[in-house]
């Protein structure tokens, strides 16, 4: 009888390890993907700040433009 409590004891030590050493691994996952997921949005603001620095000039443009046909311009 004693045999069985340190074969169940072993048994749940090695559960313990596997299971720490599984929730290990699934945070070093976790944190890789926070990892890249964070790459992506550095790299998709960078693109925003380009889209709207293009929108901007767009306007300005436009902007002189409409003062060019209102001065009476000729293009």
């Amino acid at each position: 009888m004693c045999g069985d409590s340190e074969n169940l004891i072993v048994d749940t030590e090695n559960d313990i390890l596997a299971l720490s050493m599984m929730s290990m691994a699934k945070f070093d996952c976790c944190k890789e993907a926070n990892r890249r997921l964070e790459e992506t949005n550095q790299k998709l603001e960078s693109e925003n700040i380009s889209i709207r620095t293009k929108r901007d000039t767009i306007e300005s443009l436009q902007i002189e433009l409409m003062k060019l046909k209102i001065n009476g311009d000729d293009l």
